[in-house]
């Protein structure tokens, strides 16, 4: 109830925010989120997880995903078509609606108090902790997490500097004839001469296919005409039943900046922790909850103040990820016939772009063995 004092406050239920919530509330701690919207509600995007959320999830993996897909079929604007396959899976497939909202309940029974449509509206930060307003009320906590992503009000309330930009993307799910999506099943599309500096993706989902174009660099042009182009050359554009188009932009690691200002931390796209190779959010917003809540945790433990813990963490463990992100995905997307050609020629590649799904090694490795087989080509 308004006024309550809470050890945590945690601003924003997609997946950075219910994984803060799940891993403090599991701790014993007491902890309120806010969300502005119900759930379940729609986000814009692809729903194609790679496999190293596997990682953190573990086997609840198999009951969020519709399916699991092992094969990515790379092409170069619909063409030099060449199939990536892997014994365990590349991607999942998930809708964000019962993803979210799955993850909020896994809080809720966890213990975290859940408050959906109440809109925050003001946060003031204390030597003694947070006042948070929304629409409802205001309430008191040790802790502020904000998690409302790269458009939400946390960030800009206490002045963090986060350093991304947005990406463009344009994202829709379709509805196409029974033979189509048929023979769309069993393996995900990617175009790396969709757009530039990014790429196209058709993804099947159980009743419908999301397809979608983004740019991991600004465009001197509206994506929509990308988008169509991806349409014709997947061989979509004449079998449409329905579609349902939506843009939006994601907040892609351009650079070092601060996610924790005193008692306020900011995880997932609230932080621009947005890799810069496919532009996959989920992953590191659920990691970056988890590490957020571990110094939270840490902190009410030992009596800190503030949360620097958790900027050095992020900056030991996922920055120096991002930065090498940012080399691999300018050789990635400057040379895109190149490594469709390596996929071709070499089975070595094959390895890399699995590993890069699956997590097997990190994009600093990756980087490093791109540029090898770039030389050697």
């Amino acid at each position: 109830m308004a006024g309550e004092r809470y050890d945590t406050i945690v601003v924003g239920l997609g997946p950075a925010g219910a994984t803060v919530a799940y891993e403090l509330a599991r701790r014993g701690r007491n902890v309120l989120a806010l969300d502005r919207s119900r759930m379940p509600r729609y986000k814009p995007c692809g729903g194609g997880l790679t496999a190293r959320v596997r990682g953190l999830l573990g086997d609840e993996m198999d009951d969020l995903a519709e399916a699991s897909v092992h094969t990515l079929r790379a092409s170069y604007r619909g063409r030099r078509e060449i199939d990536v396959t892997s014994d365990e899976p590349l991607v999942y497939m998930i809708t964000r609606e019962r993803f979210d909202s799955e993850l909020a309940q896994k809080a809720r029974k966890a213990g975290a108090e859940i408050h959906e449509g109440e809109r925050v509206t003001g946060i003031r930060s204390s030597d003694g902790g947070c006042e948070v307003a929304t629409d409802a009320g205001e309430y008191r906590a040790r802790y502020v997490i904000g998690a409302d992503g790269a458009n939400g009000v946390t960030a800009d309330r206490v002045g963090a500097q986060v350093g991304h930009y947005p990406a463009v993307a344009i994202e829709s799910e379709i509805v196409v004839s029974d033979d189509l999506h048929k023979s769309m099943g069993g393996f995900v599309r990617v175009d790396l001469g969709a757009i530039p500096n990014g790429y196209g993706w058709v993804f099947p989902k159980r009743d419908h296919l999301s397809v979608g174009v983004v740019s991991m660099k600004p465009l001197s042009r509206h994506p929509g005409g990308y988008y169509e182009r991806l349409l014709e050359t997947a061989g979509i554009a004449g079998s449409i039943v329905d579609e349902q188009r939506h843009g939006y932009r994601i907040p892609i690691f351009a650079g070092r900046g601060s996610v924790a200002r005193g008692r306020v931390a900011l995880a997932g796209d609230a932080a621009g922790l947005v890799e810069p190779v496919l532009g996959e959010g989920i992953y590191f917003a659920m990691r970056s909850g988890m590490i957020a809540a571990e110094s939270v945790h840490d902190a009410l433990e030992n009596g800190d103040r503030d949360l620097a813990a958790y900027q050095h963490r992020i900056a030991d463990e996922l920055f120096p990820e991002f930065e090498a992100g940012l080399r691999f995905g300018g050789l990635f997307y400057r040379f895109p016939r190149v490594v469709l050609a390596m996929l071709r020629r070499r089975t070595a590649s094959h390895e890399l772009v699995r590993n890069l799904f699956t997590g097997a090694t990190s994009y600093r490795e990756s980087a490093e063995r791109l540029t090898r087989m770039l030389r050697m080509r």
